[in-house]
């Protein structure tokens, strides 16, 4: 996955939907590059967020019925979202060394799935609750793939 110092191809359709994507700090996934218009750092955390979205996204055909469904179906773009943002925790918790800094990652990952830049569409209880769902979700299958395969 690359990273450009960019706007997306598609940032003007974008904003036409989200008007706080034009902010500094927003970063974008398509077709297997990370737009970075602000130059912010991206930490580990969001490139594990970035990293399901171009995954989902798939080769660039995709990529751009992918972003169709996602600026147009507010329930395609919340699943997506709450798959990236579920990575995005785990990975935090990853590297928590207690339940404290776990809580709290969760509860800044919940924050900004349930923010206005994504339409607020869950309040940040709900957020935190599926998020971490979610992830117990994605453990259990990682598992449950470790046995089949050894």
């Amino acid at each position: 996955m690359k990273i450009i110092i960019d706007r997306p191809p598609n940032f003007k359709d974008i904003v036409s939907v989200f008007p706080m994507a034009s902010n500094k700090g927003v970063i974008f996934a398509f077709n297997n590059t990370i737009y970075n218009p602000s130059n912010i750092i991206i930490t580990p955390e969001l490139m594990a967020h970035e990293r399901v979205h171009c995954a989902r996204q798939g080769n660039e055909a995709n990529t751009l019925e992918w972003w169709n469904s996602y600026l147009n179906d507010p329930d395609f773009r919340y699943y997506e979202e709450l798959l990236a943002h579920s990575q995005e925790y785990m990975t935090l918790a990853d590297n928590a060394s207690n339940r404290n800094q776990k809580r709290s990652a969760l509860k800044s990952v919940a924050n900004k799935l349930a923010s206005p830049l994504y339409g607020r569409m869950v309040s940040p209880k709900q957020a935190g609750k599926q998020i971490f769902n979610r992830a117990v979700d994605m453990i259990e299958a990682d598992m449950i793939k470790e046995r089949l395969y050894k």
